[in-house]
């Protein structure tokens, strides 16, 4: 038995209207977990859920109550609720809520392969005239399971497109997008037993509404099947806000054939939603003691220093994601994006992204009015050819404005590939756990200790490509910056608080959401006994040791509500670096694997000992660089030749 942690997906159809102070049922979905017939331990389950506010809604003042009531298999449901008030001063907002359901699920579904989940919503909005419509909800398992069982569950993200400007206001002529055809001979889906389960396009970004006329709606079509319109939004607020959308695909409803390929098209009743962000996520069982294809996608947190760079094209801002691919036969893309986020307090001029290198990506940006974060996508599939060992892939960004400079510019990338099956089993591959550190039914306030949690990741030997955040935070109508800090312990070199996440401010003072990533790979352990330091000059911090993160910021008055996903991002294919030593010795040797990191530049990776003159064995987990093994007693010294692991 092989134990590995995974993070699956499951949606639920979208909910046209949600009346106030009601609590209000979606409809039933089913998710499914085909490892049962092993073992399996929730580690961590957690529920999004957000409504939008209609046409008729007039701005509220706070949200008194966000609640969620979640079952499993028709247990009798828990109830989750915050009902600390958010205020705004009079724009729209959208306001998102999470909750950490684990427990529910551990005392509920303790067998069977598949069970119905319900979600019951409640918002109470105090003023105003409240209307609330097209609700998404969005179920998140991160599990332990043994991955020896013949049938098993994973999800995998497709990077869609957006207009870089403003949506249409029809249908375009053209595809957005391009969605593969997921089954069947020539499908995205290698395992050619897979059973889809659940697919669900996420749609979000900045609502800009600044130059719309009035109240619209927003459409998506898959091909010329039956269309997804939200109901009519509000428009003439001048609310530029943060929105996340969830279509949840009714696959036999609608005739969706997953053994087809189909454009994606996305657009409005107005010319707004500049540049927004979007993806496919798929769901699906498949047969893993009979494949030998796999497909792999992973989430790679990062962030800048600053602003996006400017103001010309000859000086932008660049970041860079790893990505170490170790899985065996041919590596084919599938899709290459960035998606950023960034805080702007106007229009800002001359937006420019590219990834890899070559022309940039020029933008049209029209929020004004920021009620939150801005952001957008950039996608291009050809900008590397991705293949095993080390990949390093780059975003550039750059703006011509130069009083409005795009401040805490970062985001996540998402990759997708297609690949052989790890020798070590389908667990092994390159994947994403998301382990969510707080979430919004806590408390509101402007400085947060997060009690000591301890990330799981259950493979004994792994190598991490990303450790990172994703910071969906909602706040009062205040700018301020804030920070992310780790907590290192007395027993890793002294009580002390580690930077993870730093942003400026800049940005309007109303309510909304801001969302800001980064990276922490310079902060913790990538493998087992890495024996490499932190950023602090100290040893890494291990991942999984139980430890305190905290959230402050600059402004002490305001409240936030915040959700902080940990993301991780790891494979466990290994390799052997193995020999013989003969120096002449008999006392006790130390030895120590290096790998080459460029030219003649070699990084102490492992230490290891043994008693005299011997073989040696090490776990490593790449075979594309080159490696060699030094053993002394302290006195008489000696180096292997250098080759590769095998």
């Amino acid at each position: 038995m092989a134990t590995r942690t995974k993070t699956i997906e499951f949606a639920a159809p979208n909910l046209a209207s949600l009346p106030d102070n009601t609590l209000t049922a979606m409809t039933q979905f089913t998710a499914y977990i085909p490892e049962w017939s092993g073992t399996v331990t929730f580690k961590k389950v957690w529920v999004k859920v957000a409504p939008l506010e209609s046409s008729s809604h007039t701005p509220d003042n706070d949200y008194d109550i966000r609640r969620v009531d979640v079952s499993v298999g028709g247990a009798s449901a828990t109830s989750y609720a915050n009902s600390n008030v958010l205020d705004d001063t009079g724009e729209n907002t959208q306001v998102p809520y999470t909750c950490d359901c684990t427990a529910h699920f551990v005392s509920n579904w303790t067998s069977g392969t598949s069970k119905t989940v319900d979600l019951s919503v409640l918002y109470d909005c105090n003023d105003g005239t409240p209307s609330l419509v097209n609700v998404s909800a969005v179920l998140f398992i991160t599990l332990e399971y043994d991955d020896t069982q013949s049938t098993q569950v994973k999800t995998v993200y497709i990077p869609l497109d957006c207009p870089v400007g403003a949506l249409g206001t029809s249908k375009p002529g053209s595809a957005n997008a391009t969605i593969p055809q997921l089954t069947g001979v020539g499908g995205l889906l290698t395992e050619t037993t897979a059973t889809v389960r659940d697919i669900h396009i996420v749609l979000q970004g900045n609502m800009s509404q600044t130059s719309a006329a009035g109240d619209g709606s927003i459409t998506q079509q898959i091909g010329s099947l039956t269309a997804f319109e939200t109901a009519d939004l509000e428009g003439s607020n001048a609310s530029d806000y943060w929105f996340w959308l969830v279509w949840k695909l009714d696959i036999a409803g609608m005739s969706y054939d997953t053994g087809s390929s189909y454009g994606w098209y996305v657009w409005s009743d107005y010319a707004r939603n500049n540049h927004n962000q979007a993806w496919m996520v798929v769901t699906y069982e498949f047969d893993a003691s009979g494949e030998t294809g796999a497909v792999v996608q992973v989430l790679l947190p990062c962030r800048g220093a600053g602003p996006m760079g400017g103001s010309t094209s000859a000086d932008y801002q660049s970041l860079d994601a790893e990505l170490w691919i170790e899985e065996p036969g041919t590596i084919t893309t599938v899709g290459i994006a960035f998606y950023a986020f960034w805080r702007q307090a106007a229009p800002v001029a001359g937006i420019n992204l590219r990834v890899g290198t070559g022309s940039f990506v020029a933008y049209t940006d029209q929020a004004s009015t920021l009620c939150g974060t801005n952001g957008a996508m950039v996608r291009n599939d050809g900008a590397y050819t991705l293949a095993r060992g080390k990949n390093t892939l780059r975003v550039s960004a750059y703006r011509t404005d130069t009083a409005d400079l795009g401040w805490a510019f970062g985001g996540f990338w998402i990759v997708t590939y297609t690949a052989g099956k790890p020798g070590n089993g389908y667990g092994a591959a390159n994947h994403t756990i998301r382990w969510p550190l707080v979430t919004m039914e806590g408390a509101a306030s402007s400085a947060l200790e997060i009690s000591a949690t301890a990330p799981v990741i259950a493979d004994s030997a792994y190598y991490l490509s990303g450790c990172g955040l994703i910071y969906d935070n909602l706040c009062y109508t205040s700018t301020y910056a804030m920070d992310v800090q780790v907590e290192r312990t007395a027993a890793e070199g002294g009580v002390a608080w580690l930077g993870a996440l730093s942003t400026q401010m800049q940005d309007d003072t109303e309510a909304g959401v801001r969302v800001a990533c980064c990276d922490m790979l310079m902060l913790f352990v990538r493998w087992p006994n890495d024996t490499g330091l932190a950023a602090d000059g100290l040893a890494r911090l291990d991942i999984e040791t139980s430890r305190r993160w905290a959230t402050r910021h600059t402004v002490s008055s305001i409240a936030l509500f915040r959700h902080i996903d940990l993301i991780l991002t790891y494979h466990s294919n290994t390799f052997t670096v193995a020999g013989t030593i003969g120096i002449g010795s008999a006392s006790t040797l130390t030895l120590t694997l290096e790998r080459e990191v460029s030219s003649g530049v070699w990084e102490h990776v492992l230490t290891g000992s043994r008693s005299g003159d011997g073989a040696y064995s090490f776990t490593w987990y790449d075979n594309t660089q080159k490696v060699h093994v030094r053993a002394t007693d302290g006195t008489l010294r000696g180096c292997s030749l250098d080759g590769y692991a095998v």
